[in-house]
Parts: structure tokens; sequence; C-alpha cells
């Protein structure tokens, strides 16, 4: 089987399933492909890969897509910031910060972007990265805030 799975969700995902699958199934034999979901859609259409894992934002018209995982986002910011003085975070409260995400093209972008009600079409972000494990690190050298899927904190 071959499986593709985007990087935002692969490095914490599979460390949790894997082991299993190896100890219970010795024989199975998977091919796992990390890329964004825009290449991996292309694959599975052209028949490359078997099944994708990834975020449900992206438009899959013509495959068969099924949710089996929800889980919440954690705004990450250094004690020093702003609004970590705050009880409570708005959306408009985003504004007065220097976010980072995941550049364009990564799904986890737009459910970031959704979730603080900031258009898709964003060009003021401080950072926009490849890697959630940057904009952790960018964090904590007090560089700015992030939005980041609960399983990151793995």
């Amino acid at each position: 089987m071959s499986l593709g799975i985007t990087p935002t969700i692969g490095p914490y995902l599979l460390p949790l399933v894997l082991p299993a699958v190896r100890k219970n199934y010795p024989d199975f034999r998977l091919r796992i492909i990390e890329e964004q979901l825009k290449v991996l859609v292309q694959k599975v259409k052209n028949g490359e890969l078997d099944i994708i894992i990834s975020a449900l934002s992206y438009n899959v018209r013509g495959l068969l897509a099924f949710e089996f995982w929800e889980e919440d986002f954690y705004w990450l910011a250094h004690r020093d910031d702003i609004l970590t003085k705050q009880k409570e975070i708005f959306s408009a409260d985003f504004k007065q910060v220097r976010i980072m995400l995941l550049k364009e093209g990564y799904c986890l972008n737009d459910h970031a972007l959704a979730v603080c009600q900031l258009p898709s079409s964003v060009t003021d972000l401080l950072l926009a990265s490849t890697s959630l494990n940057t904009l952790v690190k960018m964090v904590a050298g007090r560089v700015g805030t992030t939005l980041v899927p609960a399983m990151a904190f793995g």
C-alpha cells in the first residue's frame, strides 16, 4: 500500500500508529510519501498513491474523503507576549500580534486563518514557514506567535 501524508500530520501521527501496524501486521508493506496535499491529491488521481491522510480543507472532488480525527488548535506565544495577559483571546486580538503560519499551500495555514478569522490573502505575516518545528522555535525565540494543532505537543 502506498500512503501520502502531509508534513503537518506525518511527524506526529505516524510515530503513534506505525509501531502498532508493524507489530500486528509484520508482513504488511507500506510506502509513505510526505508532501503538500495538492501534490498528494494529484498522485492519488494518477494512481501513484492508494490513500492520503491530511486535514480536510482541500477540494478532493472525485475522491472519497472520511473524517477520522478532530483536534484543537493551540495559540503558542512567549509568556511575555501582550495577549498572554488576557483571560480570553478573540479573533480580533490576533491583529495585535506578529503571527507566523505555514506558507500558502499547507492546509494547516488555511485552518489557522479560518480560526483567526483572517483573510486568506494575508500578506503581512511575519513568517511563512514550511515547518511547524520552525514556528515553535521562532515563538521560543520571542519572534512572534502561531497556532499549532494539539498533536504537535505529543
